[in-house]
């Protein structure tokens, strides 16, 4: 009975493509049990390290990348205190320096003046071979609110193909 379940399993993953045997090991690992308790200047640093770890993975597993393949982005809110021009925002953390410089700033900015948070991090994979795009979230937070924030970004993140944008709640 064991030998089925372990064949059907192989038999599942033939059908995997490159970039989707990438994911599944990038997104592997426990739940987190306790919040990630970030400022925006730390969370955005993680994000970037986590851009160049999935690039990096692709690349070593023989994947084509271009600079429209990967795309990580911060995702930020206003508090829950906050009672008008409440958001959530999702800042891409890739490319060159000079535009990952632009983005910071903007984090900063969005950090003085809102008081936002990092709730998590967004990922957007091109999959040339499945020819489709994934997308997923990592939470940093474990409240419901996050989590149903973060189930509007998915949304909103396959749209956007991991380009800037903003949810207004």
């Amino acid at each position: 009975m064991i030998a089925e379940a372990e064949k059907s399993e192989n038999l599942m993953a033939s059908t995997w493509t490159p970039a989707a045997i990438v994911r599944r090991k990038f997104k592997a690992g426990p739940r987190r049990k306790v919040d990630l308790k970030l400022d925006v200047e730390r969370a955005f640093l993680e994000c970037r390290i986590l851009y160049t770890e999935l690039r990096d993975a692709m690349i070593e597993a023989g994947i084509r990348t271009g600079a429209n393949d990967v795309s990580v982005g911060l995702i930020l809110m206003t508090p829950a205190g906050t009672a008008k021009n409440r958001f959530v925002k999702v800042l891409p953390v890739g490319g060159n320096m000079e535009v990952l410089a632009q983005q910071a700033r903007k984090a900063d900015q969005l950090e003085k003046r809102h008081g936002v948070l990092p709730i998590g991090v967004a990922f957007w994979q091109r999959d040339r071979e499945a020819g489709q795009d994934e997308t997923w979230v990592r939470s940093w937070r474990l409240d419901n609110t996050s989590a149903l924030l973060l189930a509007e970004v998915m949304k909103a993140l396959h749209k956007e193909k991991g380009n800037e944008f903003e949810l207004e709640m």
